[in-house]
């Protein structure tokens, strides 16, 4: 399956995290929308606790699928326009998360962009990109098909009501997926993990000394170099958003996988990343694609009303287009490496 992945940049380096003593005993490492998953258990790890871990990411992966016709969002998406489509409670959970994000962002943030999504084939991959025309990039995102306020959900149904619209929780699922985790690592009593879905990060529990973990976010003009910056933090998921992974040239200008569905193209504003950290990874993962297009002003002036609204700390850090670097917050603390 493939997911816009909004949320791609972030690293860990391991003896940091583990200290000089501690290792991990044995990894999970598997494929699983559209990256690689990593679990890490310190002290914990069993064959048994691995296997639940991944039959949730499974489990997940088929559900939001957007190639699987048996998946909730290809049926809903299938029946836009003809009729309601009965849903499972994890994925009315998702999508009620994603349209809360779009209300509080006025559609930064837009779970039913699909159809504007696949106009620029997003989900192909950067060298796969298509730059749509102008008309294109109207008849997709301006004329309906793009536009969260039109879902309908009643009881455990969802309604498209124009033929064309799709639902897309690629931007946000990964980090439904890693608090599912989260959840198994709580039910089996584990103490300490690290997870990574393919960078929806979460560093569960205390290292042995409590010290608290240290997680690095990649220097968005060298993605490949060593981190920009490395916070120090504990019992947190951290994403991150920016438009210099995924991308395609043409005619000397970048066009990256980030699109402001207003505009209908990649948003464009003050930020080359954004990085939300908070305890539920699927508030990270909503607010870090809403961040990103709003710019570190509004995302600032909304942050109190974020922080009421899913009652927990939410912290940001953002790196301006000039590479200037400021947080808001206190759960974390950054510092450049």
């Amino acid at each position: 399956m493939h997911f816009i992945a909004a949320v791609i940049i972030i690293v860990i380096s391991l003896l940091n995290l583990t200290g000089c003593t501690q290792r991990p005993k044995e990894s999970l490492v598997l494929e699983a929308m559209d990256t690689v998953c990593t679990v890490t258990l310190f002290d914990d790890a069993s064959h048994a606790i691995y296997d639940e871990i991944t039959e949730c990411i499974r489990y997940n992966d088929a559900l939001f699928s957007i190639s699987n016709p048996q998946s909730d969002t290809c049926r809903v998406n299938s029946s836009a326009g003809i009729k309601p489509e009965k849903v499972s409670q994890e994925f009315l959970h998702v999508l009620k998360v994603g349209m809360t994000v779009a209300s509080l962002t006025d559609g930064a943030f837009d779970p039913c962009a699909g159809a504007l999504i696949d106009l620029w084939n997003i989900n192909g991959g950067s060298e796969n990109f298509v730059v749509p025309s102008e008309e294109e990039v109207k008849r997709a995102g301006i004329q309906g098909l793009s536009d969260w306020t039109k879902i309908t959900m009643e009881d455990d149904a969802v309604f498209l009501p124009y033929k064309g619209m799709k639902i897309n929780l690629g931007a946000i699922a990964k980090g439904w997926v890693c608090d599912c985790v989260v959840q198994v690592l709580r039910k089996n009593n584990v103490r300490r993990a690290v997870i990574d879905l393919g960078g929806n990060v979460y560093v569960y529990g205390r290292k042995p000394d409590g010290s608290p973990w240290a997680v690095g976010i990649k220097n968005p003009e060298n993605p490949d170099g060593a981190p920009f910056l490395k916070l120090a933090l504990n019992q947190n998921s951290v994403v991150t958003s920016g438009g210099y992974e995924r991308y395609v040239m043409k005619d000397g200008i970048r066009y990256h996988h980030i699109l402001n569905v207003w505009e209908g193209r990649p948003a464009n504003s003050d930020l080359a990343s954004v990085t939300v950290i908070a305890q539920s990874s699927l508030v990270c993962d909503a607010l870090s694609t809403a961040a990103f297009v709003l710019g570190q002003d509004e995302t600032r002036r909304l942050a109190p009303e974020f922080s009421r609204q899913f009652n927990m700390d939410i912290g940001f850090v953002f790196i301006s287009n000039d590479m200037s670097w400021t947080t808001l917050g206190s759960s974390f603390v950054a510092n450049e490496l």
